[in-house]
């Protein structure tokens, strides 16, 4: 997968790896570009790629011959785009504006693009090197809008994220017994 940029589009490109073998022979490598995942300012995500065949539980079965056109997302590139990355790795002046610095943190690079580009906390997090609420806010932002308070006033007060899911376990059962979540004790 290459991160690139296309004016002030955001590219996650993809590409497959084919290899022909047979025996005594040398290997011939060879590699087809299969899709592209176009972010643009609003963070809004459109797909191009090649068509799908029917291939079962295969996520790369493309009709290698179709032409490259919008295509629904669907798993396969979702799958996909969230591979290797080449390490060269080009963003658009936003995203590097909001905080990114080369590295997804294991984070599906079109998940964090888009958070950067609509969602200020994920930009706060991203700038305040809190990687693991940043993972945790791509897969469940209505948690971290809920408790946006409750996580500053902890920051406030030194604490250290090790265990994101459990520390909102913990703050989602103070609330059930409710305790003041807007107090550091």
């Amino acid at each position: 997968m290459v991160i690139t940029t296309k004016e002030e589009y955001q590219v996650v490109r993809m590409w497959m790896l084919l290899s022909e073998m047979r025996k005594g022979a040398k290997a011939k490598p060879a590699y087809l570009e299969i899709g592209q995942y176009w972010i643009d300012p609003q963070g809004r995500k459109t797909v191009i790629g090649l068509q799908r065949t029917l291939g079962g539980y295969y996520f790369d079965t493309f009709a290698l011959c179709s032409p490259f056109e919008i295509r629904r997302d669907n798993e396969a590139f979702w799958r996909i785009a969230d591979e290797w990355v080449y390490p060269r790795v080009k963003v658009t002046d936003t995203i590097k504006r909001n905080g990114f610095k080369g590295s997804c943190h294991h984070i599906h690079p079109v998940t964090l693009f888009q958070e950067l580009l609509t969602n200020p906390k994920a930009e706060t997090l991203m700038k305040a090197n809190e990687i693991e609420l940043l993972r945790y806010l791509c897969h469940h932002p209505s948690d971290v809008d809920k408790y946006w308070n409750t996580i500053k006033i902890a920051k406030r007060n030194g604490y250290e994220f090790k265990d994101v899911r459990m520390w909102f376990d913990y703050i989602k059962m103070l609330e059930r017994m409710g305790k003041d979540l807007n107090s550091p004790r």
